[in-house]
């Protein structure tokens, strides 16, 4: 029995549909179907109770399901283990940025833990909020440098550690409305003249304090693309301080806003039981 079968059936019982399983694997519903088929042809038994618009678990199903998480839970930590160890047998570590600045304070750290560490190989990746703890779960990164909210980052089997924090603020265009105020109110960001530009990781923290509307909300997942996009139409981008100082020296005016803690913190994620010690050894060093 393929492994992927598993997966496909613990994905088609946990969504209660084929469809929505064959979107999160990511291959055709039809490819599912068959996959269940066989391995009901295999099991000897049914798995799935079909209707036309969903699936549910027979009760040998759930029995069967009941253990394949927990099959499927060994292999995944298995694989995991096994590929951090190989990534520490051929001296790599897997870096992955999000966001341009995040790279910016770490320039330093980088080149000492090489002077200390020649031998070992530093492999950089792009990275995305929606996919980064994705990204350190399936080995394509030891460890992420990213900017992140307050309250984003807890997560059990996933450590962070904090650097710097940086002020968030929001750069404002002259002929914008809110050019001539002192500082700006979840009112006055929600009575705009203009679209306000947001990096991912930010999103729900905005959306938390002021309630803008959805058209006039445009999240990208890219500090560069935010910066361009947000420049080249002329509208407000909410961002940092430090970023400001890095990307642009324009007619653009900084305002704070007005009774709202606002930070960014950047740091580091990875995973709390790594067995690459590379990956400790570079985390103790920061």
């Amino acid at each position: 029995m393929k492994i992927e079968k598993l997966y496909y059936f613990e994905s088609a019982a946990r969504q209660k549909s084929f469809t929505k399983a064959a979107s999160e694997c990511l291959v055709a519903q039809p490819a599912i179907s068959h996959s269940i088929k066989s391995l009901e042809s295999e099991l000897g038994f049914d798995v799935f109770v079909r209707d036309k618009k969903n699936v549910s678990l027979t009760p040998q199903g759930e029995v069967f399901y009941n253990d394949v998480v927990k099959i499927l839970d060994k292999y995944d930590k298995a694989v995991e283990k096994a590929r951090d160890f190989s990534n520490y047998i051929n001296k790599k570590i897997i870096i992955g940025l999000y966001g341009f600045s995040a790279a910016i304070p770490m320039v330093p750290i980088l080149k000492e833990f090489k002077q200390n560490f020649p031998e070992i190989e530093l492999t950089f990746k792009r990275s995305h909020n929606t996919s980064c703890f994705e990204s350190i779960y399936a080995g394509e990164c030891d460890l992420i440098i990213s900017y992140c909210c307050p309250d984003e980052f807890a997560y059990d089997d996933i450590l962070f550690k904090a650097l710097s924090e940086d002020k968030l603020v929001l750069a404002v265009p002259p002929e914008s409305n809110l050019a001539d105020k002192e500082s700006i109110s979840a009112r006055d960001l929600a009575n705009a003249d203009r679209n306000i530009h947001v990096l991912d990781t930010y999103e729900n923290y905005i959306k938390n304090f002021v309630t803008i509307p959805y058209e006039k909300l445009k999240t990208e997942t890219d500090i560069e693309l935010l910066h361009f996009s947000g420049f080249l139409n002329r509208d407000i981008i909410f961002t940092t301080q430090s970023e400001m100082d890095f990307f642009h020296k324009s007619d653009y005016i900084i305002k704070e806003f007005k009774n709202i803690d606002s930070k960014a913190i950047h740091g580091v994620f990875y995973k709390k039981n790594n067995l690459n010690p590379l990956v400790h050894e570079f985390i103790n060093l920061l």
